[in-house]
């Protein structure tokens, strides 16, 4: 809405009213006489209202980056939320008024000072300027909407500002143009954009991890969104449809060694079932409202390990596994949370997302699933192929299938700290040795048989102070602990194998690469491997340390002086030729 002078329209009356147009990425907005308004949608650019025909680049591109980053904010809120057909920001001179949709204004906009939201709010283009260019800074490092069909080659790499800031440059043009709007201004605004997108000479799409976290380095997003707020990322993986057919699917819910489920709902009650599954099961279910869980997808398929690697931006020690949820339509597992970090992959069909962050996470009591008693969601999202929505633990959520669709979901470990406890002590069980037994020579007859004499609880308090550890012990038991394979893994070694000598030499020809099941991890004194402690082996250091990072080593790769250590993991079906 703009108040200027006598005039008074909101942009989204100049849409039903037909004075201006809803074009495929941009607003034409025709002139109000005498008003210097500059209109902002989703996409630049957008033109200055009543002065010529130039487009102010600076304020248009402004608006797109705030709009481009409109889905989810650090405490789960909208930046900016509004509909393809809806115009939700208006500049004019010296007069500033924000008209959202139903999500409101953002209140980090508010917070950040740069948009005052109360009633008849007037604000210099200096206060804008300044405020906005905090903001834009701010944002100019997360620019992971700003890819793929949103990537037009205007804004270049936001990643990579130049000297004077990305949010200093536009918000000086946002200050000149709200001022003056003059052709001289203009120029000026736009000489300023090019010598900051000329400085960064690149584009955003990037092979692997930033192209998986939408052209944000790994750095950035660990920086502003691990376990901090939920990010929505669009066509992460473009084309991606899944690793395998739903009759493939079906196939390993139908194995003992795989852990799967299935749930359903109707009405308000819900079911489920442990696998494995025979494909009556399968033909017995209905058209809608169900959907089949599969655990540990990266222990059975090189493709899903293949997709867990691609986030190894976080350590191999907090990565888990890779679940897949195939639904019918309507399918879904309820409203819940989880505590622990998980990205959502989309594969093939949609399936909708509705979000919310709340501090009431109490359950329904007496249903086989985890499912919240009060659900409030705060946003929603729809998911195609390839796109990908991020979650931090505790937040709250929901998937509902609009077709039949399969979501993979990589979870990452976040141990608690009675788990670690617990498995301590049964680690240290089988490493205590202490000598001594109680004995009580010379004792009086008991008064009170039922009672514990003080002179047992002395010396149960005496022997336990006995039990200590260092932190080598805790280095080797939590290396061990994080590599402990997952319940029902069993290796399975080499047929007829071969010896050292040509073990090796078929190892320099093709390579060695990990089984999908092994855990290799390390630390500056130990080698850990599916629950082994192993110190480090007087040479070959660098080729093993290359294969627990990269799971393989080339043909070129291969250290003789590592070959006994090698050839043992072979034998014992830890890892295989390339």
């Amino acid at each position: 809405m703009v108040g200027a002078g006598a005039v008074h329209v909101s942009v989204l009356e100049l849409v039903r009213g037909r004075r201006a147009h809803v074009e495929h990425r941009a607003i034409e907005a025709q002139p109000l006489t005498g008003q210097r308004v500059i209109a902002v949608d989703d996409d630049p650019p957008v033109g200055d209202v009543g002065h010529r025909e130039h487009a102010d680049l600076f304020l248009a591109l402004a608006g797109g980056v705030l709009v481009l980053h409109a889905d989810l904010d650090v405490r789960g809120e909208a930046i900016l939320c509004f509909d393809t057909n809806e115009l939700g920001v208006v500049f004019a001179e010296r007069v500033l008024r924000l008209e959202g949709h139903r999500a409101g204004v953002a209140r980090s906009l508010f917070g950040e000072r740069v948009f005052d939201l109360r009633k008849d709010a007037v604000m210099t283009a200096v206060q804008v300027s300044d405020g906005l260019a905090r903001f834009l800074d701010e944002l100019a490092g997360c620019g992971v909407e700003l890819v793929g069909e949103r990537d037009d080659g205007v804004v270049g790499n936001l990643h990579e500002a130049s000297p004077i800031g990305v949010g200093a440059a536009l918000a000086k043009g946002v200050a000149t143009s709200a001022a003056y709007c003059t052709s001289a201004s203009q120029a000026a605004g736009i000489s300023a954009l090019r010598a900051t997108t000329a400085a960064s000479g690149r584009r955003y799409n990037r092979p692997m991890e930033p192209a998986l976290l939408g052209g944000a380095a790994p750095a950035r997003f660990l920086q502003r969104y691990w376990q901090k707020r939920p990010l929505l990322i669009r066509q992460a993986i473009a084309g991606f449809e899944g690793v395998l057919s739903t009759r493939e699917l079906f196939a390993l819910a139908a194995r003992d060694d795989v852990e799967s489920r299935l749930v359903w709902r109707e009405h308000n009650r819900w079911g489920l079932a442990h696998g494995p599954f025979r494909r009556a099961d399968f033909r017995a279910l209905p058209k809608r409202n169900w959907t089949l869980l599969v655990q540990g997808l990266n222990l059975h398929l090189a493709a899903a390990d293949a997709l867990l690697q691609r986030f190894a931006f976080i350590p191999y020690a907090r990565l888990d596994d890779v679940m897949v949820s195939y639904a019918a339509p309507g399918g879904g597992v309820g409203p819940h949370f989880d505590s622990y970090d998980v990205f959502l992959l989309q594969g093939e069909g949609r399936r909708r997302w509705r979000v919310g962050r709340q501090r009431d996470l109490a359950l329904k009591p007496g249903l086989p699933l985890k499912i919240l008693a009060r659900f409030r969601p705060e946003h929603e999202c729809l998911l195609g192929p390839g796109d990908m929505l991020y979650l931090p633990p505790a937040v709250a959520h929901e998937g509902i299938a609009l077709d039949a669709c399969s979501t993979y979901s990589i979870g990452f470990r976040a141990p608690s700290a009675q788990e670690i406890a617990i498995a301590f002590l049964d680690w240290l069980r089988d490493r205590i040795a202490l000598d001594g037994r109680y004995s009580d020579p010379g004792r009086r007859p008991a008064r009170s048989p039922a009672c514990i004499e003080p002179a047992l609880r002395a010396y149960a308090v005496a022997t336990l102070r006995r039990l200590t550890w260092d932190e080598r012990a805790v280095a080797r038991f939590l290396g061990s602990y994080l590599t402990e394979p997952k319940p029902g893994v069993v290796f399975s070694p080499p047929g007829r194998g071969s010896g050292p000598g040509r073990f090796m030499r078929r190892a320099a020809r093709r390579g060695v690469r990990l089984d999908s099941r092994t855990r290799l991890l390390y630390d500056e004194r130990s080698l850990f491997i599916n629950g082994d402690a192993l110190a480090w082996p007087a040479h070959g250091r660098a080729a093993l340390k290359r294969l627990a990072d990269a799971r393989r080593l080339a043909d070129g790769e291969i250290d003789e002086r590592a070959s006994s250590l090698l050839y043992r993991w072979y034998r014992d079906g830890f890892l295989h030729f390339d």
